[in-house]
């Protein structure tokens, strides 16, 4: 039954993705010196509007993750933002989630990147209205670094 809400609430998202465009804006940016490397991904989320955040349970919505290309991202190293919580009646479940601008910041060596050079990775949110309850569909975006592209 869950699930089938949740359907529900992603098809009308669907439906109203086309008058809310981009309700969260993204950027990513890289920070590397002779050792390690920093992936800051910041969102945007407008006023009205809410990301769930990668501690939300199994059975809610589509939590925020990061994926690196062969390399496992372990959860101490990221540095994450403000997180807000709030029983949700849906659910039925406590859930955790981001509204405001918010960065996660991604740290790891250099050691653990690939022989080739290049990083490549992905993250996924989903967001809904705190006014509506209308969520849109899962967000998924993607990256590639170049290693020594932001040497100083």
């Amino acid at each position: 039954m869950k699930n089938l809400i949740l359907i529900c609430f992603v098809l009308l998202g669907s439906l109203v993705n086309a008058q809310h465009t981009e309700v969260v804006k993204d950027t990513v940016s890289f920070t590397e010196d002779k050792n390690n490397i920093e992936i800051s991904i910041t969102l945007a989320i407008d006023s009205s509007w809410i990301v769930y955040d990668s501690i939300a349970g199994e059975d809610g919505p589509i939590p925020f993750s990061i994926l690196l290309e062969g390399q496992p991202i372990g959860v101490e190293n990221v540095e994450k933002p403000k997180v807000y919580k709030k029983h949700d009646e849906l659910f039925e479940m406590d859930l955790y989630y981001l509204k405001g601008v918010v960065t996660y910041v991604v740290k790891f060596s250099k050691k653990e990147v690939s022989s080739t050079g290049v990083l490549n990775g992905s993250y996924e949110f989903m967001s809904c209205n705190l006014t509506s309850g209308v969520c849109l569909p899962p967000s998924q975006h993607t990256f590639s670094y170049v290693l020594g592209s932001a040497l100083k």
